[in-house]
């Protein structure tokens, strides 16, 4: 890709990134909003879910997230979800904490530094005078992180479906997904992601085969 030019993102289509892809994008991202990319990857959260994300909203010490309120596209913050069922909470893995934590670290220092002129709203994602982060702004910067890492371009939305698709690889229940992710029912979970599920019919009449002989 050329690195001067800006790169086309699909619209309107499930896209996802490989394992490979994961890691060549995060290794290349040392940016203070780093988090919520590794949000995104880690939980499938949306976007307005992790701009709205508190600190008071996140449980280091049990790895838990809780979805409670949103930034919304127009910058207003909301509670509540896009679904009833988009209200969960989340486990996290160790990395995941170990990067909010560092994330912290970052952001009290901010904090510090602005003084009067910080404006707490408790956000995890901010700008550096704690003002939450415009979804337009947003897309920008994703846009140049894109081109800085050089890896293939997706929507930042894709990195939901990044979420999902490595752990219905895994063998992780479309249930469990489908509970990570807020879907309101384990069908759309399957109607949006069975297509990535291409070796589980052939592992199932292969397990009920050992089973029988």
């Amino acid at each position: 890709m050329d690195s001067g030019a800006k790169p086309t993102v699909k619209k309107g289509k499930v896209d996802f990134w490989t394992k490979d892809e994961v890691k060549e994008f995060l290794s290349g991202v040392e940016h203070r909003r780093r988090i919520m990319f590794v949000l995104a990857i880690y939980t499938g959260m949306r976007r307005g879910e992790i701009l709205g994300l508190r600190w008071r909203d996140i449980d280091l010490e049990n790895g838990q997230i809780r979805i409670s309120q949103i930034l919304a596209f127009k910058g207003e913050i909301k509670d509540g979800t896009k679904t009833e069922s988009g209200n969960r909470s989340i486990s996290i893995p160790p990395v995941v904490i170990a990067e909010l934590r560092k994330h912290r670290t970052r952001i009290i220092q901010e904090k510090w530094d602005a003084k009067e002129s910080y404006y707490d709203l408790d956000l995890v994602v901010c700008r550096k005078n704690g003002q939450p982060v415009s979804w337009s702004n947003f897309h920008k910067f994703w846009i140049r992180q894109l081109s800085k890492t050089n890896v293939r371009p997706i929507r930042f939305h894709d990195l939901r479906h990044t979420c999902a698709s490595l752990l219905l690889s895994a063998g992780i229940h479309p249930k469990i997904v489908q509970e990570l992710l807020g879907h309101s029912s384990i069908k759309i979970t399957l109607d949006i992601y069975s297509h990535m599920m291409p070796n589980i019919q052939a592992d199932a009449v292969k397990i009920l085969e050992k089973m029988l002989n």
